[in-house]
């Protein structure tokens, strides 16, 4: 899990691998003591391991759907590509139940040091967390076949996963799934 610090100054952080970059300013402004953290003085595209402000989590609501989205700062994990991605427990909520699932944000990101995601990145993350749902609800052959699985335990596995998306989004009472990803994209088009 992530290891979170309270500083003197009264700022949140947590330590995430950042990948240098003078030119994006924005890395800097969110980072906590950049002078002691070895950010200044190393050259881009070096990764080194920083303190990152991190906020506590504003809920997104969606209120012709009555569904809140939040999202909450796991841990970074290493990549088979050499990078790490950041990972995130997204609750949803819809009237009095609750459901969770995770999301892993781009390597990008995570370079950048975002530890924190927008209102449009948990849109995003709810919209796949749909499309998931969606999958789950074909048989194991149509998965394959959609997706090209020549591995079947790796397809089997994936599957299950989305099978699981099905449960949690009948769970929540979520309705026609097509209708809620048409809904998504038709409401959030330069989200999705």
């Amino acid at each position: 899990m992530a290891t979170i610090k309270e500083f003197q100054n009264g700022q949140t952080g947590v330590q995430v691998y950042v990948i240098v970059n003078y030119d994006d300013k924005s890395i800097k402004a969110r980072m906590i003591d950049a002078w002691s953290n070895g950010y200044i003085g190393e050259s881009n595209g070096k990764k080194i391991l920083a303190w990152m402000k991190i906020t506590k989590d504003a809920p997104v609501v969606i209120p012709d759907l009555g569904i809140s989205i939040k999202s909450e700062f796991a841990e970074q994990l290493p990549t088979d590509m050499k990078g790490y991605q950041n990972h995130f427990t997204i609750t949803v909520t819809k009237g009095g139940n609750s459901e969770t699932f995770d999301y892993h944000a781009s390597i990008n990101d995570a370079g950048k040091g975002i530890v924190n995601l927008s209102d449009n990145d948990k849109i995003g993350a709810f919209y796949c967390f749909v499309g998931d749902a969606l999958s789950g609800m074909t048989s194991f052959d149509e998965f394959k076949s959609d997706y090209g699985y020549d591995d079947c335990c790796e397809a089997h596995k994936i599957w299950k996963l989305c099978k699981e998306s099905t449960r949690k989004a009948t769970r929540l009472g979520l309705g026609d799934l097509y209708e809620l990803s048409n809904f998504i994209q038709e409401r959030y088009p330069d989200v999705v």
